[in-house]
């Protein structure tokens, strides 16, 4: 995870002390069990180690409060579950779908062109088993959902064998639209509107009413990676104040391709002048879904 720790075997018997009293607490059955290492405290004794003080060693231990870091679930929890399941989603390469395809889908059925399927792009592999009329279990490969560049179909046919040429005729490539999301959740009296200002350079702004209202559009990336800048803030009031985030209490959630990656809170304590909350979406390439949602209604992360 982060400090060394390492696998041990212990064995500890059961203690008497005398011959009323055992102290099973002390028990400790075979097996592995994982630690955590560290250097020793210097308030803690030597050992005799083939008849000699050694103070040369490393303590192993799975909870030490002085210690950032232990081997509880709570910390894994707590500190890397979503970075744990963030990298087993973007592991996932292959999945199946179940997709209803008629006879002309199957004729002009070409394997080298992406499918778009939930905002991620894949390859088929395999068409299983297909039945006229019926719905069919399909294969997918996902294939990387943010490429710099991407070609027409049908530009290589026109292009010559010199490379140079072949530069020449493809010029700049151009790649896919962001889509960016808002989304307003508001339970309290009266109906709010919000306005999020999405920026890379170039400028899309969303505005949501209250009651779960939700709105969305594209923001043009500029080639390559961008860093893009959702700035959040209350437009109209609904009764708890004047506009801005003194108003109600809440919170913010700005999310990438359905994970959540950051969140803020807001409360009637904020100072006037805070009335807008930022967050920055790094290194943004083409093909991304960035989303906001506003949780107005007294609740937090």
């Amino acid at each position: 995870m982060i400090n060394t720790f390492g696998v041990f075997m212990l064995k500890l018997n059961v203690t008497r002390v005398n011959e009323d009293t055992l102290l099973p607490e002390f028990v400790r059955y075979p097996g592995n069990r994982l630690f955590f290492v560290r250097d020793k405290y210097d308030f803690e004794p030597d050992v005799v180690y083939d008849s000699i003080d050694r103070d040369d060693y490393l303590v192993a231990y799975f909870f030490d409060p002085t210690q950032d870091y232990e081997l509880s679930w709570q910390l894994f929890i707590d500190n890397f579950q979503q970075k744990f399941i963030d990298r087993c989603l973007r592991a996932v390469r292959l999945v199946e779908r179940i997709y209803n395809l008629n006879d002309l889908d199957i004729y002009a059925f070409n394997q080298q062109v992406p499918v778009w399927d939930n905002g991620e792009r894949f390859l088929v592999t395999k068409i299983i088993n297909r039945v006229a009329r019926k719905k069919v279990k399909v294969e997918l490969l996902k294939i990387e959902a943010n490429p710099e560049n991407y070609f027409t179909s049908g530009a290589a046919n026109d292009i010559s064998g010199d490379i140079e040429d072949y530069i020449e005729e493809i010029g700049d490539t151009v790649p896919e639209e962001l889509i960016i999301q808002m989304q307003l959740v508001e339970t309290v009296t009266g109906n709010p509107t919000w306005e999020t200002e999405y920026d890379n350079g170039d400028v899309e702004v969303l505005s949501c009413l209250g009651n779960g209202s939700s709105d969305s559009g594209l923001l043009v990336p500029h080639v390559g990676e961008v860093d893009v800048i959702a700035t959040v803030d209350k437009t109209d009031n609904d009764g708890f104040g004047t506009p801005g985030f003194p108003t109600d209490t809440g919170w913010v959630e700005w999310l990438r391709d359905g994970v959540q990656e950051h969140t803020d809170t807001f409360t009637t304590a904020s100072p006037a002048a805070a009335q807008g909350l930022t967050y920055t979406f790094p290194d943004v390439v083409a093909f991304e879904i960035l989303k906001v949602i506003v949780h107005e209604d007294g609740t937090s992360p």
